[in-house]
């Protein structure tokens, strides 16, 4: 008679649905915690960075460390730390900017990565969990002398089911951890132009001082 497929039986025999569970709830919890970070560290970087253009152009520097201080996020940190002394060379500026920019690159890549290998390892964990449970299928039939399509097509079933569940872990991490890279992508562009329109701010207050000496 052929029994009926039970995913709950296969979950608990299945070593590989074991893994399954933990790579979701590892990837699941990684992508919480980095949208969470995104949504605290999230800033109208247009509009911010147009009030320290002002408020260079009016030397209120000591106002933009006060800003900086009160609104943490990447581009503040950015800010500060080039505009704790805005009279040095706008070289050295420039680099002190992009140092922070790699630095919250870091902070902000922190656990995409393991989304990422969750995507890719799901799949063959899944596969696996099936290759195996297809062995044992035959391996059974082997030692009982019993078998038939009927039985076979059971065992191959219910060895699938850890393959159809790699794949439902794999897409939403997949998802997740494109939509991180792309955020990241962006976010660190945004840096990118603040600091350069800074630096030509600061250019232009340069040479706007060495016309009034």
């Amino acid at each position: 008679m052929l029994h009926e497929l039970s995913v709950s039986q296969v979950f608990i025999k299945s070593f590989a649905m074991w893994i399954l569970m933990l790579i979701s709830l590892v990837s699941l919890t990684y992508a919480i915690e980095r949208i969470l970070y995104f949504v605290r560290n999230r800033k109208d970087i247009r509009e911010f960075c147009q009030r320290i253009k002002v408020m260079i152009a009016e030397n209120r520097f000591a106002e933009i460390i006060s800003v900086c201080r009160r609104e943490p996020a990447p581009v503040s940190r950015m800010v500060e730390s080039g505009l704790a002394e805005p009279d040095r060379d706008t070289v050295i500026i420039y680099e002190l900017m992009t140092n922070v920019i790699n630095t919250e690159k870091v902070h902000m890549e922190n656990n995409v990565g393991v989304i990422g290998t969750a995507s890719h390892i799901a799949p063959l964990v899944g596969l696996l969990g099936t290759v195996v449970g297809i062995i044992k299928s035959f391996q059974s039939i082997a030692s009982t002398g019993q078998g038939g399509g009927e039985v076979i097509a059971v065992g191959v079933a219910e060895a699938l089911v850890t393959t159809a569940a790699g794949i439902c872990i794999a897409v939403p991490a997949v998802i997740l951890y494109n939509y991180l890279v792309r955020k990241i992508s962006v976010n660190v562009q945004a840096l990118s132009i603040v600091r350069d329109e800074i630096i030509t701010e600061l250019k232009i207050r340069n040479a706007e001082k060495k016309e009034d000496v």
